[in-house]
């Protein structure tokens, strides 16, 4: 297994701060210098003890690299938590300062073998929203979610974009009995009167979850629920995750500014 020094460690801290991912494998990064023998010699060691507490909270070495994956795949989301802690936690292994990132497998199958039979078509407005955003950044806004057995869950519009367009798409799997959310990840905005805009208030950024009707791109300014109260942020990043405790961790966008402005003014 191959780990890390401390400059890639810290991108990670960040990466796993703006989201929780899908959950499909875990990497994990001890702090070593692979340069040292006799620091190499009981790093061997501590690794294969690492095998053995992930394996006691149902997940596995995936035999590459740094990379574990779920014993069974279907209950990744009940048991994700319990290895993250058990890993960070532990006495053993804190002289390495161990971090987790979670990750997600974004290629599980083809296009043409995803089950689409059960979507109705999308409303025009929104349809045109996301191909109007990838038409103009070359990219679409969010990916595909499969289940188990292929069946479309979530992301139809991309996939008909994908279709229409030959372009790029991210195929997620999540189990069909495992609820499925989109996170709008961005920070805090102000109207400034003069300017006639939105003002970042700084450059924190903070998720939500988004189950509005109206579609949701980049550079969206949105009414957000926080602890104190209704706020204004604006979109960053926009994410899919997975899990039944998303719901608990995470408040929701209340309501879309620009989006109802665009239809307001078509």
């Amino acid at each position: 297994m191959t780990c890390v020094k401390n400059n890639a460690i810290l991108c990670v801290r960040k990466n796993v701060e703006r989201g929780k991912p899908m959950n499909d494998m875990i990497m994990v990064y001890l702090d070593y210098d692979a340069d040292n023998v006799e620091e190499m010699r009981g790093v061997e060691n501590e690794i294969q003890y690492l095998d053995q507490l992930v394996e006691k909270h149902g997940w596995k070495y995936s035999g590459m690299m740094n990379v574990y994956i779920p014993i069974v795949k279907e209950t990744r989301e009940e048991t994700v938590g319990k290895v993250i802690d058990a890993i960070t936690s532990d006495e053993r292994l804190k002289k390495y300062s161990p971090k987790v990132m979670c990750n997600t497998l974004t290629n599980v199958c083809q296009l043409k073998e995803i089950d689409v039979l059960n979507m109705t078509e999308p409303r025009d407005s929104k349809y045109s929203r996301y191909e109007r955003y990838y038409l103009e950044n070359k990219e679409l806004v969010h990916g595909i979610i499969i289940d188990e057995n292929r069946k479309m869950r979530d992301g139809y519009i991309s996939y008909l974009l994908a279709k229409e367009y030959g372009c790029k798409v991210d195929i997620m799997e999540v189990p069909n009995d495992s609820p499925v959310f989109k996170l709008v990840i961005g920070h805090h905005v102000e109207y400034e009167e003069e300017q006639r805009t939105y003002i970042a208030k700084s450059d924190e950024l903070y998720s939500w979850i988004y189950n509005l009707e109206e579609a949701v791109v980049v550079g969206d300014v949105l009414i957000v629920q926080t602890d104190k109260g209704q706020a204004y942020m604006q979109v960053d990043k926009i994410i899919n995750t997975a899990g039944k405790d998303v719901i608990n961790i995470h408040k929701k966008a209340i309501s879309n500014i620009t989006a109802l402005n665009e239809i307001t003014q078509s």
